[in-house]
């Protein structure tokens, strides 16, 4: 069970009876989870206190499901559910690929901050688990399904160009995509403020990069494929991060 805790901002919403719009400035919610990874045959590094996941030969299932409790301290009763598979392999003799699809589902009338706002990252560094030409707070959703996909080539390329060769750099691309949707009861009940959105058409972005660079970092080129119309929005982006490959 989580603790009950209180979120501090600024909340807009409608009252459905009198259409009169009220403000908050902090949720009050407690909840209970249940997590659950299936993983056949997976390989494990494990230290005195940890363990650090080496993947598994067959995809891994990830099943999460939240329950927004009612009661005199907590103001929502929700359900929230989510499922991802992930896996990563072989791709013959061009490298390796490794991809994540997940789907989400919420069902109760909320405020926007309870809802799914979708992971954004206006940072310098390349984040895989979010979407690195979005906004913070740009997009949220009751219901989306979100992929993504990246292929190492390994030098595949590269070690036919001596100079690369001999440096041991090794190509990357990417891909990430969203789906979202939102009930009409949610879209009533909030008045969002400035730049965030509901999804009425996919989000995509993709990039290439190159990694090993001094055995350690990986640079990325990343463009914005939809929303570009989007205030405030950057369209392409370099992104830096820290690979230690083997």
């Amino acid at each position: 069970m989580y603790p009950i805790g209180d979120t501090k901002f600024e909340f807009y919403y409608q009252d459905g009876a009198t259409q009169k719009i009220s403000e908050e400035t902090a949720i009050t919610s407690s909840e209970i989870r249940l997590d659950t990874r299936l993983a056949y045959k997976e390989r494990f590094l494990i230290g005195e206190f940890e363990r650090l996941s080496l993947g598994a030969k067959y995809p891994i299932l990830e099943i999460r499901y939240g329950y927004g409790i009612p009661s005199p301290r907590s103001d929502y009763e929700y359900h929230k559910l989510q499922l991802s598979i992930s896996h990563w392999f072989n791709a013959f003799n061009v490298g390796w690929s490794k991809y994540k699809i997940e789907i989400g589902r919420i069902w109760g009338v909320l405020p926007y901050p309870l809802l799914k706002l979708h992971e954004g990252n206006e940072t310098y560094f390349f984040d895989e688990q979010s979407f690195n030409t979005m906004n913070y707070y740009e997009f949220v959703s009751d219901k989306y399904i979100s992929a993504y996909y990246t292929h190492h080539f390994d030098g595949y390329f590269f070690n036919r160009i001596p100079l690369f060769r001999k440096l041991k750099w090794r190509e990357v691309a990417y891909v990430r995509g969203l789906i979202g949707g939102m009930d009409k009861a949610n879209k009533e009940y909030s008045v969002f403020p400035e730049g965030l959105n509901t999804l009425d058409k996919p989000y995509f972005e993709t990039g290439i990069g190159v990694e090993n660079i001094f055995k350690v970092m990986r640079v990325d080129a990343i463009w914005r494929l939809s929303y570009l119309d989007n205030p405030n929005i950057s369209k392409f982006g370099i992104r830096f991060s820290l690979h230690f490959l083997f």
